[in-house]
């Protein structure tokens, strides 16, 4: 009984035994080439369709960009170039020289164009080649002078006339003789700042009557830093102008300039 049991039993096997290896290789070329066949293969068809039609519209696209370069070159006409020549320094340019013999030929005028672009096409045929050399200064035009004279520059410009009525010139008295009338000459005035605080007017004239200024009126202003320096309104005649501006008349930091005057600004009512 026991002999029967042992021959029914499954079979073990050894890792280490060949036969073992032979079954797992098998296995695992068999799974290998059922992938290939379901998956593999039917991606690859599909690739190869579709770089096929990749090829088709890739020559498709070239053929309609090659026709529609050969209709823009068509419409627009060969361009070439004709020689030029400067009298000047006698060197050889190029300048454009458009040619349009398939427009000038008018049976090769699409019927579909409309009247306008028929008409601007016809007026290309009128078109003057340069087929020789010409000179660059054959092109210049002298600058008229009967033009210059009525305000015109000669580059053909008209030059804008100003219609704003100025006003006369101010004229100011000179003379000296006799006279029931006096004047009163009007007086520049100038801005003297930054004096040492204890500085009084009478000190400021002192040192322009020692520096040949005189008849001068000196008023003292307010100052932004009283504590620090103080300010004066000078009032002179013209021809002392040149004399209170130099730099030298004046001690080392003392600043002069032209007095402004303080505009009030009206008050609104409350």
């Amino acid at each position: 009984m026991d002999a029967i049991c042992h021959s029914n039993s499954i079979p073990t096997l050894n890792p280490e035994d060949a036969k073992f290896h032979l079954l797992i290789k098998k296995a695992v070329q068999e799974a290998l080439e059922e992938f290939k066949n379901e998956v593999v293969k039917p991606l690859k068809s599909e690739l190869m369709a579709i770089r096929t039609q990749n090829v088709a519209l890739i020559k498709e696209l070239e053929i309609l960009n090659a026709n529609k370069n050969k209709m823009l070159a068509d419409e627009k006409g060969a361009t070439s170039y004709a020689k030029a020549v400067k009298k000047d320094i006698k060197e050889r340019s190029k300048s454009p020289l458009v040619k349009l013999d398939k427009m000038q030929n008018k049976s090769e005028i699409p019927e579909k164009v409309n009247k306008s672009d028929k008409i601007q096409l016809n007026n290309f045929d009128e078109i003057i080649h340069l087929n020789s050399d010409l000179s660059n200064n054959s092109h210049k035009q002298d600058p008229n002078p009967s033009a210059l004279k009525n305000n015109v520059n000669a580059a053909g410009w008209q030059q804008q006339k100003s219609r704003r009525n100025r006003a006369n010139t101010l004229t100011t008295g000179t003379g000296n003789g006799e006279s029931s009338l006096k004047g009163v000459i009007k007086k520049i005035h100038f801005h003297v700042s930054r004096l040492h605080p204890n500085t009084n007017a009478n000190d400021v004239k002192t040192h322009l009557a020692n520096h040949s200024i005189s008849d001068a009126a000196v008023e003292q202003v307010d100052s932004k830093h009283p504590q620090l320096y103080t300010s004066f309104k000078v009032s002179v005649l013209p021809e002392f102008k040149e004399n209170i501006l130099t730099p030298t008349n004046w001690p080392l930091g003392i600043c002069i300039n032209r007095f402004l005057w303080r505009i009030q600004k009206p008050l609104l009512n409350s």
